[in-house]
């Protein structure tokens, strides 16, 4: 069955592969809502989506903040009604090398930020979900979390305990209507990428040796446009079931469901 959403909620929604997200389902005439740290980043995000017909709203939100993250959602359900689909897009790459080298409290505020954000935000709108009894979640992951992605270990830890995340809650939420999946959209060609593409980090650092791999990545045709990630969310959103509820998805495997018109 394909879920009716009308109102769905990105947070991280400013730039990259959330403003693609926040876009993609606005020209599907959903009701977007975005949430990002910058302020002007959000009226930007807003402005460009209202001057294209869009019906957006945002609010500047810390997602690691649980008082901050309510007071917006509050407000952005106001101006939008209730929410149908939320996309946990926030995320930070954290510190790069061996972990004995790397700051602790920077590692751990990439966990604040990819796994207390994630949490925040589900735990502030899944009660609205159940009462409904209808909803979609989508957790941005990554391949990172899957496998080892050795000197990028807050990341890869992070990503791991999302997927883990997903795959809990889909499990609690059977039987309710509310349905989740954590989806790896690929190395999106936005965002970090224009980074690692403009050689900006030292290859004689840590990061510098990641952003190199993922350079040899994207050259070997590996990058993924962010139109067709943001395609993935909004095509896995909507066909998502009870029996793949807290399942994980890759940008290619949701092409090639969508593709062979499975259900």
């Amino acid at each position: 069955m394909t879920a009716a959403i009308r109102t769905a909620l990105v947070t991280g929604g400013s730039r990259g592969l959330g403003f693609a997200v926040a876009r993609r389902l606005a020209q599907d005439g959903v009701r977007v809502a975005l949430v990002a740290r910058s302020e002007r980043g959000v009226h930007d995000a807003v402005t460009t989506l209202r001057s294209a017909g869009c019906t957006a709203y945002g609010r500047a939100a810390d997602v690691t903040r649980a008082d901050d993250l309510r007071t917006a959602l509050d407000e952005l359900r106001d101006a939008l009604g209730t929410v149908d689909l939320l996309v946990n897009n926030a995320g930070v790459e954290g510190p790069f090398g061996p972990l004995w080298e790397c700051d602790p409290e920077a590692w751990w505020a990439a966990m604040d930020t990819n796994v207390r954000g994630v949490l925040l935000a589900t735990h502030a709108l899944l009660p609205a979900m159940l009462a409904r009894h209808t909803g979609r979640i989508v957790n941005l992951a990554s391949h990172a979390g899957m496998h080892r992605w050795p000197h990028v270990s807050a990341y890869s830890v992070s990503k791991a305990a999302v997927i883990k995340l997903t795959e809990n809650l889909g499990q609690e939420l059977r039987g309710t209507g509310v349905l989740t999946a954590s989806l790896h959209p690929g190395i999106v060609l936005t965002g970090f990428t224009d980074a690692v593409l403009a050689g900006e980090a030292d290859p004689a650092t840590w990061r510098g040796r990641a952003h190199l791999w993922l350079r040899g990545q994207i050259e070997a045709g590996r990058g993924v446009p962010p139109e067709a990630a943001a395609d993935a969310v909004a095509v896995l959103a909507r066909r998502l079931t009870e029996t793949s509820s807290g399942a994980y998805f890759t940008t290619e495997t949701v092409t090639r469901l969508a593709n062979d018109g499975a259900p």
